[in-house]
Parts: structure tokens; C-alpha cells; sequence
């Protein structure tokens, strides 16, 4: 069985063609919104859809009949074919928003002290984009992601080395430091104790090395 290992926009839209169905009723086949199926023609490559549709689509390409699955390979074989593989271009609105939001439930898990599921929601958008790709508002986006992937470091007590606290607070003051962001700066200094190279680890519910009134 042919298979992805991720939707975009792109495979999503060659997934609708290849089912012979209309924007209205590929949305309803998969429990989304109308808008959403349009935003994937519409941007293409360049949005994925979220992880649960992800599955979704995942099992819509597992249960279409052989023919439409044949359509659908040789649809995405063309496309690679003609333009070669896709590449995710800088953040977008939607990514924006979604980005946002996996931040404010990042930080909800850190001080519920489930961390890996934190851990995951952080990196997921580390790992997509690169600074270099970024515009201003993605690269707050990513210097804010470094902050909390650093507190969940902080808060498991990995201070120092290549993943830890430290390097995730240091090269998130960089980039606040690149956007002048002089709040985001001043937050970010007091992150590591005033002891040079050291990180404090605070307790099971320690709290957040923030200046006061901040």
C-alpha cells in the first residue's frame, strides 16, 4: 500500500481529484470545513494540515477504492515529476495561528509537568522552519517556542550540554535580541541564575525566573 509520511496542501488537493469529489463534498467525506479544503487548494504546499487531520486523510487514502488510489500515485508522481520536491515556504497565516496556539498549550502542559507531550508541541515547529526562513512575526514565534522548549529543560533539571535549558534560553535571546525586542530581552537574561554558564532548577512547581512586576 502506497502511503505519505505527510500531507500538505499539495496531496490533499490530488487526494480530492483523484476521489472525483467537489470541494463541499470532500469536506464533508472528511468532517471539515469547506474553507479548510479551499485554504489547502489555495496555499498548497506551502500549509499542512493539522496532526488529527493528518490521520484522517491518512485513512480516507486507506479506505478509497483501488482506482482512485492509482490516481492519486500517479497524480503526486507528475507533480514531483514536473516541479521536483516540494518545499515548505515561511510560516503562513494559518501555520501562524496554529503555531500560536500548540504555544499557549505548551506552556499549559509545563505547569501541569507533562512534559513530553509539551516537549513534542514545541519541537514539532523547531524542526519545520529554520530562522533563515522566517519573517519577523515567525521568528517571535520561534525565539517564544526556545523559551518554552528551555523551561521544560529547566523544569527536568537539564541545565547544561547541547539540549538544555541554557542553550535554549541563549539562542532565544539572540533572536529577541535581532528583533529588538527589548522586553523579550530583559525576560529572557534573567531566565539563567546571575551565576555565569549556570541554570537554576527550580522545584516540582519552582517559579518562573521572570523579573518582578513581569
Amino acid at each position: 500500500m502506497w502511503a505519505l509520511g505527510q500531507w500538505t496542501g499539495r496531496e490533499a488537493l490530488l487526494l480530492r481529484r483523484a476521489l472525483r469529489m467537489s470541494v463541499r463534498d470532500f469536506a464533508d467525506y472528511l468532517g471539515v470545513s469547506a474553507r479548510t479544503v479551499s485554504k489547502w487548494a489555495a496555499l498548497t504546499d506551502s500549509t499542512s494540515p493539522l496532526p488529527r487531520t493528518q490521520a484522517i486523510l491518512d485513512t480516507a487514502l486507506t479506505r478509497a477504492e483501488p482506482d482512485a488510489r492509482h490516481r492519486f500515485q500517479r497524480l503526486v508522481d507528475e507533480h514531483v515529476a514536473t516541479t521536483g520536491i516540494a518545499i515548505h515556504d515561511p510560516a503562513d497565516e494559518w501555520d501562524r495561528d496554529t503555531w500560536t496556539d500548540d504555544l499557549t498549550r505548551a506552556a499549559a502542559c509545563v505547569a501541569q509537568q507533562k512534559f513530553e507531550f509539551a516537549a513534542r508541541l514545541a519541537q514539532r515547529w523547531l524542526l519545520r522552519y529554520s530562522p533563515s526562513d522566517l519573517d519577523r512575526h515567525g521568528l517571535q514565534l520561534y525565539a517564544r517556542t526556545l523559551v518554552v522548549l528551555g523551561d521544560i529543560h529547566r523544569d527536568q533539571g537539564k541545565l547544561h550540554g547541547a539540549h538544555s535549558a541554557g542553550t535554549s534560553y541563549r539562542e532565544a535571546h539572540r533572536l529577541f535580541l535581532t528583533l529588538g525586542s527589548p522586553r523579550r530581552v530583559a525576560q529572557g537574561r534573567t531566565r539563567p541564575s546571575r551565576r555565569r554558564g549556570d541554570v537554576r532548577a527550580p522545584g516540582p512547581r519552582g517559579p518562573a525566573l521572570r523579573p518582578p512586576g513581569v
